[in-house]
């Protein structure tokens, strides 16, 4: 979801480093057109004010407009004090195995922001591979939401061909998604929707397979038909905290 950022304080902060707009652009690596949209006073997504404000060194909530509504206000203020009382268990998203660029974009296409891990590389094939991979698929996931069908379904494709050829390494890719409640240092809370992907070695012991779960019910013969239908997943706890960099 796309915040409304302070335009005049960006242009001010910019202005007091005697930057230009393309100098806070290659600091914050996002687009210069990116920034004279902002500063002309264009909304922005979440991930797009964590890299400003990584660049000038504070945080997220001074970039953002302070102007509320009473009840919006009162609503964040709850959620602080409750999530004070009640600290939350550490949680858990499920990241299912991915076998074609639709199903990959269809998770992380237009996400605030993401997550990307992969295991020990063993050559430099490998590594230049799944650098490929995860680079490009963070620059496709950053324009998702500004690039038309036509260019979606080329990505898809070309994804669903990265997607085999890191198979043929025996290398598997699994994604999932996941909406986290931040909140800033002025105390307002917003939300961020956050992707997953993770580029794992096909024998990595976190992995949980259908042959796994079936041995696990042995006793239940009703459950052994499920197990062409389930994929392999993993598990990936959640930090309490999110640090974009």
């Amino acid at each position: 979801m796309e915040r409304n950022p302070d335009p005049k304080k960006i242009r001010r902060l910019r202005e007091d480093r005697a930057w230009t707009q393309e100098r806070l652009a290659a600091v914050a690596g996002i687009d210069t057109r990116t920034v004279q949209r902002i500063e002309s006073g264009r909304s922005a997504f979440p991930d797009t004010l964590m890299a400003l404000a990584n660049a000038f060194e504070i945080d997220i909530a001074e970039l953002i407009q302070t102007s509320k509504q009473e009840p919006e206000q009162a609503e964040q203020k709850r959620d602080g004090e409750e999530e004070k009382k009640n600290p939350r268990e550490p949680r858990i998203v499920f990241l299912l195995r991915i076998s074609s660029g639709k199903e990959l974009f269809d998770i992380v296409g237009g996400v605030d922001g993401c997550s990307l891990e992969n295991d020990e590389l063993g050559d430099e094939g490998e590594v230049d591979s799944v650098g490929d991979f995860l680079q490009g698929l963070s620059d496709w996931a950053d324009m998702w939401n500004d690039i038309g069908p036509k260019d979606r379904i080329k990505a898809a494709y070309e994804y669903t061909e990265k997607i085999r050829e890191l198979e043929e390494m025996g290398l598997w890719i699994f994604a999932g998604q996941n909406v986290r409640k931040l909140q800033g240092a002025n105390t307002e809370v917003f939300k961020m929707t956050l992707g997953y992907v993770s580029v794992l070695r096909s024998d990595n012991p976190r992995i949980v397979k259908p042959s796994a779960l079936r041995s696990q019910f042995l006793d239940r013969p009703d459950l052994h038909a499920l197990e062409d239908k389930v994929r392999e997943f993993v598990a990936v706890a959640l930090p309490e905290k999110v640090q974009f960099v």
